[in-house]
């Protein structure tokens, strides 16, 4: 192994101590340790701090790692003090925990989004193709019992799609054809304003029939508007219960149809409650005679038809009528 210059007896060290100025040099106190071999020679300068030179910060210490949680089986999470145990078994079955999202997960549902830009169909017919991402929704439990969604990132864009045919619409049914087999449209069977059917064929003031509509649509969960027949029996009731208030007591017309109101929202209630149209456990809030009323209105706008009407729960007046034959 070859011998580094400065090692074995030839080795001569001369330290010069002596303060001798430096070319450049800003003050004349520095020193000069010359280390000279027989072979190479160093000179290496060293010069005292400047005493008027801000002190430098002191770097922070490096932070200690954190300890490595020991692993638990599948569905349990450490707990100091308790080991390995399953945090969502207070939440019921069907719920487990979810190690990345630290919570309880109840379910994942997914959210999708479509984009479409313009192409040529086949002839050069305008069309579009589509392109579509998608996230993961998860409904859960956190660790202190809160009930929220976590929404989990977008995946990439998929590549776009073929270039899709144009859609051509059916020509639309005539107003008094049935729907085709298979096909679904939605009609009116019932008052809700003063642009449906049976609205203007009672002769009384505007803010009663309103008042009339919004009482009934009060019931329950169905938010249905009345009938024809059950507009116009609540109106008259409630005239001729004002006209004998006027009679007896010599006051204007208005003002006994206010005085009357109770008695006539009292009776209304009254015949809701034995036609089920408030919520459970007093009705199923008028879904089921929502249900019929929409199917008397269809057949009587085409007899015979057959197939399925159903009111849409909360629109107060549409029925989606579906022909089966």
């Amino acid at each position: 192994m070859t011998q580094p210059w400065w090692a074995g007896s030839a080795l001569l060290l001369t330290i010069s101590a002596l303060l001798l100025p430096l070319p450049g040099a800003a003050a004349p106190n520095t020193a000069q340790l010359i280390f000279a071999g027989p072979e190479a020679q160093a000179v290496v300068s060293v010069s005292p701090a400047d005493p008027s030179a801000p002190p430098q910060p002191s770097q922070p210490p490096e932070p200690e790692p954190e300890p490595e949680l020991p692993s638990c089986p599948a569905g349990q999470r450490w707990v100091e003090g308790s080991g390995c145990v399953n945090p969502c078994s207070r939440f019921g079955r069907g719920v487990s925990y979810h190690p990345t999202l630290d919570a309880c997960l109840v379910g994942t549902s997914t959210d999708n989004e479509l984009a479409t830009r313009s192409c040529e169909y086949a002839g050069g017919t305008p069309s579009h193709q589509i392109r579509q991402r998608s996230r993961p929704l998860y409904t859960v439990y956190l660790l202190d019992g809160t009930r929220t969604e976590i929404v989990g990132p977008w995946s990439e864009w998929s590549a776009w799609g073929a270039c899709l045919p144009p859609y051509v619409p059916p020509p639309p049914p005539r107003p008094d054809d049935p729907p085709r087999i298979g096909e679904t449209v939605v009609i009116k069977a019932l008052i809700c304003g003063a642009d449906d059917d049976g609205y203007h064929a009672v002769n009384q003031y505007d803010w009663t029939k309103e008042r009339v509509i919004d009482h009934y649509r009060s019931f329950g969960t169905s938010q249905r508007c009345p009938e024809a027949g059950g507009f116009a029996h609540w109106l008259i009731d409630w005239h001729d219960r004002a006209v004998d208030w006027v009679s007896n007591n010599g006051y204007w017309h208005e003002y006994a149809l206010e005085e009357m109101w109770g008695d006539i929202a009292h009776a209304m209630n009254t015949s809701g409650l034995y036609h089920g149209e408030f919520d459970p456990p007093l009705g199923d809030g008028g879904i089921a005679a929502s249900h019929l009323l929409c199917a008397d209105a269809a057949r009587e706008r085409w007899p015979g038809f057959r197939g399925d009407v159903l009111y849409r729960i909360g629109s107060g007046n549409l029925c989606e009528v579906t022909s089966i034959y």
